[in-house]
C-alpha cells in the first residue's frame, strides 16, 4: 500500500511544480509585454483615507534641492518630520556643469539665457527620470523652500475627494486614493486659471480657515470666481486647470511622468522652464492636440517659503529684488505656516502651550487653535458655461 502513496505524493509535487512555473512564466510575459511589472501585480485596491499616509497618498515624496543648501534641507528635513511625512532627496543641478551636447537642442529663451533656470529644468527632468527608472506609480514632487499647513493631510483627504469627483470615480475603488485617470496634479503653484468646459465641475470646500484671506491673493492668475458658489470668501476649489504659473509642487503617475520627459527631452520640441512645461503639458501634449489630464487645487497647497534673515538666500535661481534683510519668515498664502509654526509644534500634541497661529489673524477665520482643527467637508458642483474661452 506504500507505492500508491508515494506516487500520489510525487504527482502531488508535480502538480505544485508546473503550477509555479506557469505563474512564473506568466508573469514573465506579463512584465516583458509591458515594460513594468503591471500595478494590479503589486499594488492593491486604496481607500481614500491613504491620502493622509506618511507620504500624502502617493508611493514617494521627492525633494528637489542642491545637496550644498545645508540650511535648506535642515527646514524641510524638520517640516517634515513635524508633520510625519516621509520624502527622498534629489539632487539639485549647476546649470553651468551641463555639457553642451546634454542640452536640449531647443530651448526656450528662459532657458538659453540663465544657467540656473537650466539647472533648475534639468532638476526636475531628474525626478521624473527617476519616477520612470524605478516605475514609481505615483510621486509628489516639490522644492526645497516648499512651505504647507499644519493641517495638510486634512487637506490632502479633502484633495483626494475632490479629485474623485472631477474624474467621475467618487464612487468606486481605485488604486490612488486620488483616482486613477489624473496625470498630473498641480498643487505648488503661484497662479492659475480654470479650464473652459461646456459642463465644468468644481469641488468645492466652503468656510475652510486654512484659505488665505482675499486681501493677500497676489496671484496673477486665477479662476473666475464672480458667480456663487464660486464668490464667497474663504472658499476652497478643485478644478481642471490651465495656464498655471510656478511649480513648487506637483504629483504625477508614471504614466504622467513618462509623458512629460518625453515632452520635453525627446519630442523636439521647445524644451521650456519647469512651470511652463507643466503648462504645456496640461493644455496641448506635442501637437496631438490633446492636452494631459491635469487637476489643480486653489489656492495652493504647497506655497513658497521665505526664511529670516539675509534675503539674498531665498532662491538659488533668482535674486530678491526687496530689502536685504527680513526681521520674520513668511510663506505666501498659507495660513496656518508649519514653518512659522515650529515652534508651537515641537511642543507636546493636546497640551495647552500648544497654539497653532495664523499668518493673519485679523483677517483669518481663525487667528489661532490648540489641539486638532476639524477642516469642512467640501462637495461637488457643475457649472454650465463658465469660464473664459481659449
Amino acid at each position: 500500500m506504500a507505492v500508491p502513496k508515494i506516487k500520489s505524493s510525487l504527482r502531488h509535487r508535480n502538480l505544485r511544480f508546473y503550477a509555479s512555473c506557469g505563474a512564473i512564466a506568466a508573469l514573465f510575459l506579463l512584465v516583458s509585454s509591458s515594460g513594468r511589472v503591471s500595478s494590479t501585480v503589486h499594488s492593491f485596491r486604496s481607500t481614500i483615507q491613504d491620502a493622509t499616509n506618511s507620504t500624502l497618498g502617493f508611493e514617494k515624496i521627492i525633494v528637489m534641492g542642491m545637496p550644498e543648501r545645508h540650511d535648506k534641507r535642515d527646514a524641510l528635513t524638520l517640516a517634515a518630520s513635524l508633520s510625519d511625512l516621509e520624502f527622498e532627496w534629489e539632487a539639485g543641478v549647476d546649470g553651468s556643469a551641463i555639457v553642451e551636447k546634454a542640452k536640449p537642442p531647443i530651448m526656450d529663451k528662459e532657458l538659453t539665457l540663465s544657467n540656473k533656470t537650466l539647472g533648475c529644468w534639468r532638476a526636475h527632468m531628474n525626478a521624473l527620470q527617476r519616477v520612470v527608472k524605478e516605475n514609481i506609480q505615483t510621486a509628489l514632487i516639490m522644492e526645497d523652500d516648499v512651505d504647507w499647513d499644519v493641517n495638510i493631510k486634512q487637506l490632502a483627504l479633502n484633495l483626494a475627494h475632490g479629485t474623485k469627483y472631477i474624474e467621475g470615480s467618487e464612487n468606486r475603488a481605485t488604486r490612488s486614493p486620488y483616482g486613477d485617470d489624473w496625470e498630473l496634479l498641480w498643487l505648488g503653484h503661484c497662479g492659475m486659471m480654470k479650464k473652459p468646459e461646456p459642463l465644468a465641475r468644481y469641488y468645492i470646500t466652503d468656510n475652510d480657515p486654512t484659505v488665505v484671506p482675499p486681501s493677500h491673493f497676489h496671484f496673477p492668475k486665477r479662476p473666475l470666481l464672480d458667480q456663487p458658489p464660486l464668490s464667497a470668501n474663504f472658499t476652497r476649489l478643485v478644478f481642471k486647470p490651465e495656464l498655471g504659473i510656478c511649480a513648487y509642487a506637483y504629483a504625477v503617475t508614471l504614466e504622467g511622468a513618462r509623458r512629460l520627459l518625453h515632452q520635453e527631452t525627446q519630442s523636439f520640441t521647445s524644451a521650456s522652464a519647469a512651470d511652463f512645461a507643466l503648462r504645456r503639458f496640461c493644455r496641448v501634449y506635442k501637437n496631438w492636440g490633446t492636452a494631459a489630464n491635469c487637476i489643480g487645487a486653489w489656492p495652493s497647497l504647497f506655497t513658497s517659503y521665505r526664511a529670516p534673515g539675509p534675503t539674498g538666500k531665498d532662491s538659488d535661481r533668482t535674486t530678491y529684488a526687496g530689502p536685504a534683510w527680513r526681521d520674520v519668515g513668511m510663506s505666501s498664502h498659507t495660513v496656518f505656516s508649519t514653518r512659522l509654526n515650529f515652534e508651537a509644534l515641537l511642543k507636546p500634541r493636546g497640551g495647552s502651550q500648544r497654539v497653532i497661529k495664523s499668518q493673519w489673524p485679523d483677517e483669518t477665520l481663525l487667528r489661532e487653535y490648540t489641539g486638532e482643527l476639524k477642516l469642512p467637508q467640501g462637495r461637488g458642483i457643475e457649472l454650465v458655461g463658465h469660464e473664459r474661452l481659449p
